[in-house]
């Protein structure tokens, strides 16, 4: 199934740059409310996330992944064969491993309603299962960690350590798990305009 998002033509699949607005920072204004949050709330419904999580969430992590909403962004995280693809800048292991599997990287649609798969199916329902006793908005908060770092460490307390950051284009960041979460409930707060973000940290 080929998914489309509003805002996105085939030419900017397949190399050209999206339009310059959407390279602004977040506000109540930002056009990716009226381009891209309806495809990503469409996927929240779809995928069964309603209660769980929202559409400005997914808008604000895939703005933290590729602050040009860029379709075509490949960025090496690591060596050249872990590429990170799209809007929701998967790995190519990670998005085969889906279900279903990401057929197009590189489709706008596609990436949005994986990110929600992935979120949901894999980092929630881990964060769940490690954190049972912590806040929903706490677990929430180790979810979109494990987005950045992936579900499948032992212990909550991986994605808060210092020693856990983000490589881009083969080089470290210094941004940690938590950091990288926080700074995707900042995006939060300044797309909706509001003093408070879904997410909450230890």
């Amino acid at each position: 199934q080929i998914r489309t998002v509003e805002g996105f033509k085939v030419v900017d699949r397949f190399g050209a740059n999206t339009s310059s607005s959407l390279h602004a920072k977040p506000s109540t204004s930002h056009p990716a409310l009226s381009l891209i949050l309806p495809t990503c709330n469409a996927a929240v419904a779809a995928l069964g996330a309603t209660g769980k999580f929202d559409g400005l969430l997914v808008l604000s992590m895939l703005y933290q992944e590729n602050r040009r909403f860029s379709a075509r962004s490949a960025t090496v995280a690591g060596t050249p064969k872990l590429i990170a693809r799209g809007l929701g800048q998967f790995l190519y292991d990670t998005g085969k491993s889906l279900s279903p599997k990401i057929e197009d990287f590189y489709n706008p649609g596609d990436a949005v309603y994986a990110t929600v798969r992935y979120l949901l199916d894999y980092c929630l329902k881990s964060a769940t299962e490690k954190g049972k006793t912590l806040p929903k908005s706490t677990i929430l908060g180790y979810a979109v960690m494990m987005y950045n770092a992936g579900p499948n460490r032992s212990k909550l307390a991986y994605y808060d350590s210092l020693s856990v950051v983000n490589k881009v284009n083969g080089q470290r960041t210094n941004v940690t798990c938590k950091k990288y979460a926080r700074e995707i409930n900042e995006h939060y707060k300044k797309f909706s305009g509001s003093g408070t973000g879904p997410l909450t940290f230890v």
